[in-house]
């Protein structure tokens, strides 16, 4: 074994308070630099997701309930069943039914006695017991608020993909609920990914209204 002279210039291989200087700055100074771009440009992409227009809003308001909601949306015509009052949002106009890709968002407001479960554990206990029911359902279950009150939110993808905020205030039930009819997944995608924020949107501006159970069960059987 020998050792081979370097024919490499003595200034270019000596260590010297200068490369030392030089090097540490590189190690402190690169890291912030590539966090700074990185995260810019995942701010980027982020806002970039955003597919939905929130910037023209109309406000729905009766004697049960406000929201606002996206002038994207189609605003139905709609009848009232029993103990019922409902609002009905969608993508296309009422004459575009025939699409295959749509989004429909709907607005329930219920007596008790309407529909099953009371309150947010009995509604727990019915998804799980529909999951028993049909296996191959599985829900996605979360917690949130809706204009202070605590809310339950479930969402399914089996078929058609849909999501739903679940919540009881003065004995009346509200149900917020978002359907994607789509043919194939990455349709469904693309529209989850357009019209999801329009459903957080009217969820998050909700004022619900002290109601009388009462009136709600008064409206019957007849159109709005």
């Amino acid at each position: 074994m020998f050792n081979k002279k370097s024919k490499l210039p003595k200034e270019l291989t000596t260590i010297t308070t200068l490369s030392k200087t030089l090097a540490l700055i590189v190690f402190i100074v690169f890291p912030f630099i590539a966090f700074y771009y990185g995260f810019n440009y995942s701010n980027k992409l982020n806002n970039n997701s955003i597919s939905y227009q929130n910037t023209n809003l109309i406000t729905y308001d009766d004697k049960f309930i406000s929201f606002k909601y996206s002038s994207n949306l189609y605003k139905w015509s709609f009848g009232r069943g029993i103990s019922l009052d409902f609002i009905q949002l969608n993508s296309v106009p009422e004459d575009k039914l025939d699409l295959n890709d749509r989004v429909h968002i709907s607005i329930d407001i219920q007596t008790l006695d309407y529909t099953e479960a009371n309150n947010i554990e009995e509604k727990k206990n019915l998804l799980l017991e529909t999951e028993r029911k049909v296996p191959q359902l599985k829900y996605t279950v979360t917690n949130t608020q809706v204009d202070g009150i605590d809310a339950l939110v479930y969402e399914n993808s089996r078929d058609d993909y849909e999501k739903t905020v679940w919540l009881v205030k003065n004995n009346v039930k509200y149900i917020f609920t978002i359907t994607i009819f789509a043919s194939t997944s990455e349709s469904t995608n693309q529209l989850k990914d357009q019209y999801i924020g329009n459903f957080e949107e009217i969820v998050n501006s909700v004022s619900l209204k002290d109601v009388d159970p009462i009136e709600v069960d008064q409206l019957g059987n007849h159109p709005d």
